[in-house]
């Protein structure tokens, strides 16, 4: 989508779609309208994401990988620092709050994503340039390596998820989020010694 119509106009409409989400979950109290707002949101994180690494990779053609690579270590400074200013400064159940001020910052992002100056010519040759998804499929290493991030990805879900209920389960709710923080800490320097 950022090939064809451009990287500033994709990125501000994924941000936009991160606005609605946590526009929905911060002010709807129903069920249906807080899954549909993480629906927009998460639709909206990835297209950003996608858009920033397409970016990265424009401007820093030569050393593409590594500075995609220290892109994520940044993503997991957010991860990291979160889960402790959260369990500092609110109680569990004000989580609409933090909704609000994700609003805020996303509405802000997707103006100043729209008004970024950045030479559009580089998204018209990266847009005439097929990727093959069957073609990767036909390379074993590949398939090894797309499965690994499978794998690692959900590893990564599925103890994000059980580190909160298990420190529910023995009533330490902050030393879940300080497992958490750990983790995402630990990934960061992972990351970035690789």
């Amino acid at each position: 989508f950022s090939d064809r119509v451009g990287r500033k106009k994709s990125g501000a409409i994924a941000i936009f779609l991160m606005v609605l989400g946590a526009l929905f979950i911060a002010m709807i109290r129903d069920i249906v309208f807080i899954t549909l707002g993480f629906l927009l949101y998460g639709i909206g994180v990835g297209g950003m994401e996608s858009v920033m690494f397409a970016l990265t990779s424009d401007v820093n053609r030569e050393k593409a990988g590594q500075h995609l690579i220290f892109s994520q270590a940044l993503f997991s400074i957010g991860a990291m620092l979160s889960p402790l200013l959260l369990a500092k400064i609110l109680p569990r159940e004000s989580y609409q709050i933090v909704y609000v001020f994700v609003f805020i910052l996303c509405l802000f992002a997707c103006f100043v994503v729209y008004r970024m100056p950045f030479d559009e010519s580089r998204e018209k040759e990266a847009g005439k340039e097929q990727i093959g998804f069957f073609k990767m499929l036909k390379h074993p290493y590949l398939i090894f390596l797309m499965l690994s991030i499978i794998v690692s990805t959900g590893s990564e879900s599925a103890f994000t998820y059980w580190s909160g209920v298990f420190f529910d389960s023995v009533h330490a709710s902050q030393l879940g989020a300080i497992a958490l923080s750990t983790y995402w800490f630990a990934s960061i320097l992972g990351r970035l010694l690789s």
